[in-house]
């Protein structure tokens, strides 16, 4: 039998969330025991990989039942208003990205490659793509003779 990809996602959430086990989740969602023991191990869910958002959502509500409407309407506004300087940073972040890849494409100028690599490795950090270590370093080499430029991590 085919099943929707919604039911798929529903299944995979039911499975990830580790609250259910197999009947549970396929008594909620009208998929075989056995299909979603096949689904889950040919795409490597990984039953418990989103307790941590249940867990934090059920500690809002309770910090909420405790807290005053309006105290909860501020709390609300500078969490939003976090979310927003944290997407504001993810948006410029990602349109530096693209300016060093324009400046890697077009130059061969030493100095501009080093400031669109160094930009690079800003971004990946900002984005959490890329983890500083404090032995990281970045050599560039400009080989004269066949104009290739060859990037090392070290």
């Amino acid at each position: 039998m085919a099943y929707s990809d919604e039911q798929w996602e529903r299944t995979r959430a039911y499975y990830e969330s580790g609250q259910y086990s197999l009947s549970q989740i396929s008594d909620k969602t009208g998929i075989g025991k056995s299909a979603i023991s096949k689904e889950a191990k040919n795409q490597q869910w990984k039953s418990g990989e989103d307790a941590d958002y249940i867990e934090a959502k059920i500690k809002i509500v309770e910090k909420k039942s405790t807290l005053s409407v309006e105290k909860i309407n501020t709390l609300d506004d500078i969490a939003d208003e976090a979310i927003r300087n944290k997407n504001l940073v993810y948006g410029l972040t990602q349109k530096a990205l693209r300016k060093a890849n324009e400046l890697l494409d077009q130059s061969d100028d030493m100095n501009e490659i080093n400031t669109a690599v160094a930009l690079a490795d800003r971004a990946s950090l900002t984005l959490g793509v890329n983890q500083r270590h404090a032995n990281s370093q970045v050599n560039i080499q400009n080989n004269q003779t066949n104009n290739n430029i060859e990037i090392k991590w070290l």
